[in-house]
């Protein structure tokens, strides 16, 4: 007897894989709840069941470029509530990962936090007018986006974006954002300078390869191409090059030795490079918080017999940090001379007394 199936078949319980082992998808993502998926319009994106809805999923509008995420019982379609401000990109690829869109940043993650959460207040800064104009590559194991930023200079001053003035850049082997670049407002030759960035890409062969940005001007400037402690940068038509110094800061992430206990921090170590053309030297500050504190530890130098850090030498340092009382600690490094490179922060502490009063 012949005969035909039509339809689906109604079963009780969830689909789920055979093992952990199994990384083939058991459900078409249509018919799943929460998670990642598109829809062709607002319509189609109203009309997602309550049932198969989840708080905190993303769903791509229109071929992917806007994006909506679930609050609650509201579809939120500000694209930098979930970190996404990319829509185009360029470059090839590297160690067979592709630079595609920013949401394959948040699919590689693997879970339902963007990568952003780290540097939301900078997501936050992002001029929501311009976000669509920014780019990406990937490149050496490192994910560069280029955004429009609104954001308050180590001077004071307020900038507001007119295109893509910053550089975010997120480092997949250290699974954390790298560094988050701008070029200072005033170069050494008095001009005042506004570099924005149209477009990016990877090229180059050999020594030469790396990342390339174009700028408004359609001029080609090389990333990272240099160890010293200027950017060199043209912004007008016959402008002869202009030196931008290079101002900088590193903020580490906040240790708490997975406890929520207080501490008393005592001591810690830095290892750190000198560039291969200049010495270096920087200042290092301690943050507590809860109990709230700020203190100036030291600079390199003063670990150092009184000197710099010769240009391309290394150097492991350790001091003691005072006995801070804490929750958490991190490090502020800010350089003072040359270009500097931390390779290694430690902090060490142990929980102390278990005090019943608050710490603000």
């Amino acid at each position: 007897m012949d005969f035909n199936l039509s339809g689906g078949t109604q079963i009780m319980g969830f689909i789920s894989p055979f093992d952990t082992n199994d990384t083939y998808a058991v459900i078409d993502p249509l018919y799943g709840i929460g998670g990642f998926r598109n829809v062709s319009d607002l319509t189609e994106l109203n009309a997602i069941p309550n049932e198969r809805r989840r708080a905190g999923m993303v769903v791509g509008v229109s071929g992917g470029t806007e994006y909506y995420k679930l609050k609650d019982v509201t579809w939120s379609g500000t694209t930098n509530d979930w970190g996404i401000f990319q829509t185009t990109t360029s470059g090839g690829t590297d160690n067979g990962i592709y630079g595609a869109s920013f949401q394959d940043l948040y699919n590689l993650r693997g879970n339902e936090v963007p990568l952003s959460e780290s540097i939301n207040e900078t997501i936050e800064n992002i001029n929501k007018s311009l976000w669509d104009k920014s780019v990406a590559v990937y490149f050496d194991n490192r994910y560069y986006i280029a955004v429009p930023l609104d954001y308050t200079d180590r001077s004071g001053n307020s900038v507001t974006a007119t295109g893509n003035n910053a550089v975010l850049v997120y480092n997949f082997l250290n699974k954390a954002w790298e560094s988050i670049d701008t070029i200072g407002q005033t170069s050494l030759e008095g001009n005042s300078i506004n570099f924005e960035i149209q477009n990016m890409i990877v090229a180059g062969e050999g020594s030469n390869r790396g990342v390339y940005v174009v700028n408004s001007l359609g001029g080609v400037h090389r990333l990272e191409g240099s160890t010293n402690d200027v950017d060199l940068v043209i912004t007008q038509v016959g402008q002869s090059v202009q030196n931008v110094t290079i101002e900088s800061e590193i903020t580490s992430r906040l240790y708490n030795a997975g406890t929520i206990d207080r501490k008393k921090w005592n001591s810690f170590e830095i290892q750190c490079q000198s560039s291969d053309e200049l010495s270096s030297n920087f200042t290092i500050q301690g943050i507590t918080e809860n109990i709230d504190n700020l203190k100036t530890i030291g600079t390199l130098s003063s670990f150092n017999n009184g000197s710099n850090l010769v240009a391309g030498e290394d150097i492991s340092i350790r001091g003691r940090i005072g006995n801070l009382r804490g929750y958490g600690f991190q490090f502020k490094i800010s350089p003072t001379a040359g270009r500097p490179k931390i390779k290694i922060i430690k902090a060490s502490g142990a929980s102390t007394f278990k005090s019943t009063e608050s710490a603000i």
